[in-house]
């Protein structure tokens, strides 16, 4: 029986032997900040930076705040700049949780996550991990549990963020591509992409199912 592992998001790095065209933005930015945030897709990591940071003020002061904030967070993670990105996604919050945090942790205990999750894979047909947009460390986990799920029999790799006709071309090559999807194309997220086709060593099939590609490890 087929299982499943889906990561979902709520971004490859790869190598060029260009160095992209330098693109200042407009003076009158676009009214949905993400825009600036294009050339990403085109190798250009370091331009949406820039013109984010350019318009801050703007930004700050508009409807589009948030969208801002996490645009921005997400755009320094990018290029590695995690505290930074942490910075400007904590001033997105309304505040902190109103449940109290527990004081007394002596009944608590630490487990290896890694094998206890791992374990979880003889009981159930399908794992659901979380990240964060602009935290890729978070995704660490995923590609150390790649391996130890497949031996459980897990065969299915999904992820909000592939894209159809990306996926389909990245399964043929055997590695991730710019067009493989939106976050793919953060270093860490791509790495998790290369671990699982170098775990599945046959030739790979995509299936559409709405957010989700499904990568096969054969």
């Amino acid at each position: 029986m087929l299982k499943y592992v889906s990561l979902s998001v709520l971004f490859t790095l790869l190598s060029c032997t260009t160095i992209p065209t330098r693109t200042i933005a407009k003076e009158v930015p676009p009214q949905n900040p993400w825009e600036l945030m294009n050339q990403i897709s085109e190798g250009n990591y370091f331009d949406p930076v820039i013109n984010l940071k350019r318009y801050e003020k703007f930004y700050s002061k508009s409807d589009q705040r948030s969208s801002y904030l996490q645009a921005l967070s997400t755009t320094l993670s990018y290029v590695g700049r995690y505290y930074e990105a942490q910075k400007y996604f904590e001033q997105n919050s309304s505040g902190g949780s109103n449940l109290d945090a527990p004081t007394d942790l002596s009944f608590w205990r630490t487990l290896d996550a890694v094998s206890e999750l791992a374990k979880l894979g003889a009981r159930y047909q399908v794992i659901m991990l979380n990240e964060a947009h602009h935290v890729p460390e978070t995704r660490a986990l995923t590609m150390v549990l790649l391996q130890p799920l497949y031996e459980q029999g897990f065969r299915y790799f999904a992820a909000e963020t592939f894209n159809e006709y990306g996926v389909s071309e990245t399964t043929a090559k055997r590695i991730p591509l710019r067009s493989t999807g939106y976050y793919t194309i953060e270093p860490i997220f791509a790495d998790i992409v290369r671990e699982a086709l170098r775990i599945g060593e046959a030739e790979c099939d995509a299936e559409s199912k709405v957010w989700h590609i499904h990568i096969t490890l054969c």
